[in-house]
């Protein structure tokens, strides 16, 4: 029943959220749309494994949304919640020792976004290795990945990812070359 639900509110929001802008209420401009593509995250976190379903958003700092032309520097805070393929999180955390921990909630750039909360897996018991998260995520500076394993399911939150090998920009707008992965 749970997986049910975290699959089906992705598909609501994307019948909802056709890029036509058409139909139902308009949104904030502050309030970025929710994705529900798997590919750009897929691009994103390649060692995160196979990935089913997500819904996710990425805010810039800038509060108008995840418009990556804003001049000067900018933050991009990526919330996503990621439904793995089946073993996902077990293989992803063999040989290790998650330890319990919760993702943030109430307000702020930190906190869960309000749109995605009822997606979250009902009861999920969320463990987090700071040293997975390091190897799975490339970020510029913060990166929490919160995992469930009984639902398969991780809850990662991000400033500036981006894909493993990508260069990025700095605040002075210099080109940064990518750091050497540590895999």
């Amino acid at each position: 029943m749970r997986r049910r639900a975290f699959l089906a509110v992705p598909a609501v929001l994307a019948a909802g959220c056709g890029s036509g802008g058409s139909g139902g209420a308009a949104k904030p401009s502050v309030e970025p749309e929710l994705s529900t593509s798997t590919d750009e995250l897929t691009k994103l976190l390649p060692k995160l494994g196979p990935i089913t379903a997500a819904l996710w958003r990425e805010r810039s700092s800038n509060e108008g949304g995840s418009d990556r032309s804003v001049p000067g520097p900018t933050d991009l805070f990526l919330h996503a919640l990621i439904r793995l393929a089946p073993g996902g999180v077990a293989t992803l955390t063999a040989g290790r020792h998650p330890v319990p921990a919760q993702p943030r909630s109430g307000t702020g750039q930190l906190a869960i976004p309000a749109a995605m909360v009822a997606a979250f897996p009902l009861g999920a018991r969320w463990v987090a290795d700071p040293e997975l998260s390091r190897q799975v995520v490339a970020a510029e500076s913060t990166r929490e990945l919160y995992l469930d394993p009984a639902s398969d399911t991780g809850y990662l939150f991000a400033v500036k990812a981006s894909a493993p090998g990508s260069a990025m920009v700095d605040q002075n707008g210099a080109t940064v070359p990518p750091a050497p992965s540590k895999s």
